[in-house]
């Protein structure tokens, strides 16, 4: 605690932003995009980056080698975590900003699986693979305007609802 109350407001700052690169010194992690992916990164901070599959995918050559959509299966899901893991702890990647946990009918098409558990199922193989997984658009933000503007917004949030199982 004494540690804490020396630090700065900026140093406080620091420990909690995640910054794109180049990244000024202390932050706590930064995020690698497509246009930087070969900067330096900061010794000792949290590396986060996109690598659903499919068209988001910070480093196009590493796995996942399909788009979400493309799973078949929750074997097949993992299988795709642990590899996509596997690969990004080794370029020194810790956290895949991922997967996509919308619905199948969502609005973020190839980027979401065909069931939630499927894309619980990645997560679990990101782990499994020593990366982080960083579970995103439950649902995608988009979807609830055009639902609650006919009138159907109460029925979407019940089909999240009784999905939620798949994240418990």
């Amino acid at each position: 605690m004494a540690t804490m109350l020396a630090l700065t407001p900026q140093q406080k700052a620091a420990l909690v932003v995640v910054s794109g690169l180049p990244a000024p010194p202390g932050v706590a992690g930064v995020i690698v995009q497509k246009y930087d992916r070969d900067a330096a990164r900061p010794f000792g901070a949290l590396v986060v980056a996109d690598q659903e599959g499919g068209s988001v995918k910070t480093f196009p050559r590493l796995p996942p080698r399909s788009s979400a959509r493309a799973v078949r299966s929750k074997a097949q899901a993992f299988d795709s975590g642990v590899a996509t893991g596997r690969a990004l702890r080794r370029i020194g990647v810790d956290v895949s900003l991922g997967p996509v946990l919308d619905l199948p009918d969502g609005p973020l098409g190839a980027r979401q699986f065909r069931a939630p558990l499927f894309g619980v199922a990645f997560a679990r193989g990101l782990v499994a693979g020593g990366a982080g997984a960083c579970v995103k658009h439950f649902p995608g933000p988009f979807a609830l305007v055009p639902l609650a503007q006919r009138g159907e917004l109460d029925v979407h949030v019940a089909r999240v609802l009784r999905s939620r199982s798949s994240v418990d």
